[in-house]
Formats: structure tokens, C-alpha cells, sequence
């Protein structure tokens, strides 16, 4: 996802005549806070972020970005109450429309398994910020709600961070007394995990479980079975992302911020569930 987001944002600088550093946080707010401390002290022109924390006081490093005059952008995350344009695809209405097409299927046990991270297990009462994870569970709960039914809290699952911890997680959502029938990964990480776990457990997609993931690669396609994704214009985003903050560096109008969709492609990855009834 990010990789092909920094291809978008490197040829667009290119072509404009910047150069990318690029840093990685590994999702680590430390990690993000010396990032940016260093291109700081490089004196970099401006800085495009995917924030680790959407809450205001984890972001003060990201303040001092703007207090110091540099540009900033965020990228696939906002933070809340910081008034910075943020480049990010809108799934709300296709996460309500993957959650329809399992539930159509007889799955009423639909787990969603995410990255982000979280200090306590989710909750219907916690905040989970402008973000893509609360736009994805607010879309299951708006189709869940619409069948008539309530989504199971504990069916999301955060802090999926690492091999073992999706390795944990799946362990304990097989493991609940009515299990889920069908998996959504938020990203490909988490699916590559998930899939090595079911198949490690003799699980089959879709004949003993479902299975959808965020983000659509050429690997996706080329499984057995192909999966089901929701896809988005990743490329294109990064693209933006740098134009815009370039324009922000040069003193130029970028004109109105672009709505970018996601849409779902249907594949094999989703069957009925021979458990319902």
C-alpha cells in the first residue's frame, strides 16, 4: 500500500524538481517523533505523514512542522484537531457494501482484523479517530444494523502489529464460542498472516471460511482462490499528496481536494456459509 503510495509521491517530486527522503516508523510514535525531528534538522521543505496516533496530544512533534513554517500533508490518516489537508480514500460505503455481501452469504460472524494501534481491546465507546479503520467499522456496523442485527465487539480485533500477534489473534477468534465464518484484513500484511494461519490449521477458503482484504495486489488474483478485495487508488493518492504539497511549498493554490474511492472486487475468496441455519 505505502510502497506503491511513495512510487505516486517520488514521481510527481521528481518531475517538480524535489527529492524523497523517505522514513519509516514501523507504526512507532518514538519512531515517528525522531523521523520527524531529523527532517527537521534537515530542513526539509515540507513533510507528507500517515500519522501513528489521530489524537491531538500525540501530535505535537507534527505541530512544530507547522510552527516552523514547513508544509505539511497528512496521508491516509488525520489527526484530530489539527486543520491539515489529509489524502485519503473513502470506504464507509464500500465497507457497508463487503459486509452486505457476506452477510448475504449467511455469515453473521464477521471478524476484522486491523494494525492500528490501540490501548485497550475496541469497543463500541473508544475513539477511533479520523481514520480508515473507523470508517471501515462504521461501515460494518451501518450493514449489520440494516439486516437487523448488532455487530459483536469482539469480532474487531486491533493491534494486529506483527506475525505472532495475527497469529494470536486468529488463535483466540477461532477459538470464541461461536467462532466468525468469514475474515476482512485490513491490509495485506494481515493477510498473508491470516491465510498462512488457516492454512497451517487445515482451513480452506472459501469452502470452511470466507475471506476479504483491503488493498488490491497482483498476488491477490493469482491465489487459490483469487480473492475478494476492496481496492483503492493508492498511486493516484500519493500523487495528490505530493502535488498538493508542493503547491503548499511554492505559495500555490491546489485547488479542491479530490474525493478518492474504493470499490470492491469480487472474486472467489467469498463462499456460503455451511454453518448457518
Amino acid at each position: 500500500h505505502f510502497g506503491l503510495a511513495l512510487r505516486g509521491m517520488a514521481d510527481v517530486a521528481r518531475q517538480a524538481g524535489f527529492h524523497l527522503l523517505l522514513s519509516n516508523s514501523d507504526e512507532t510514535l518514538d519512531e515517528e517523533r525522531e523521523a520527524v525531528r531529523v527532517m527537521l534538522d534537515k530542513r526539509v521543505d515540507g513533510i507528507i505523514v500517515a500519522p501513528c496516533s489521530s489524537l491531538f496530544e500525540d501530535n505535537e512533534h507534527l505541530r512544530q512542522v507547522l510552527a516552523e513554517g514547513r508544509s505539511l500533508m497528512m496521508f491516509d490518516r488525520a489527526v484530530q484537531g489539527m486543520e491539515v489537508e489529509t489524502v485519503q480514500a473513502n470506504f464507509v460505503t464500500v465497507a457497508k457494501q463487503a459486509t452486505e455481501l457476506l452477510l448475504a452469504a449467511g455469515h453473521q460472524r464477521i471478524a476484522y482484523i486491523s494494525s492500528m494501534r490501540c490501548a485497550t481491546p475496541y469497543s463500541p465507546t473508544i475513539t477511533l479517530g479520523p481514520t480508515p479503520v473507523a470508517q471501515r467499522v462504521s461501515g460494518m456496523i451501518d450493514a449489520y444494523r440494516a439486516a437487523g442485527r448488532e455487530l459483536d465487539p469482539a469480532l474487531i480485533r486491533l493491534n494486529a502489529l506483527s506475525e505472532a500477534t495475527i497469529e494470536q489473534i486468529l488463535t483466540e477468534l477461532l477459538a470464541l464460542a461461536e467462532p466468525p465464518s468469514a475474515l476482512i484484513a485490513s491490509d495485506n500484511l494481515i493477510a498473508i498472516g491470516i491465510l498462512r494461519g488457516l492454512t497451517k490449521r487445515g482451513l480452506r477458503v472459501p469452502e470452511d471460511i470466507s475471506f476479504l482484504m483491503y488493498d488490491d495486489f497482483p498476488w491477490t488474483e493469482l491465489m487459490s482462490p483469487p480473492l475478494t478485495v476492496v481496492a483503492q487508488p493508492v498511486y493516484e493518492m500519493g500523487r495528490e499528496a505530493a502535488r498538493r504539497l508542493i503547491c503548499q511549498i511554492r505559495k500555490q493554490s491546489a485547488g479542491a481536494l479530490p474525493a478518492f474511492d474504493s470499490w470492491m472486487i469480487v472474486r472467489s475468496s467469498v463462499g456460503g456459509n455451511s454453518s448457518a441455519g
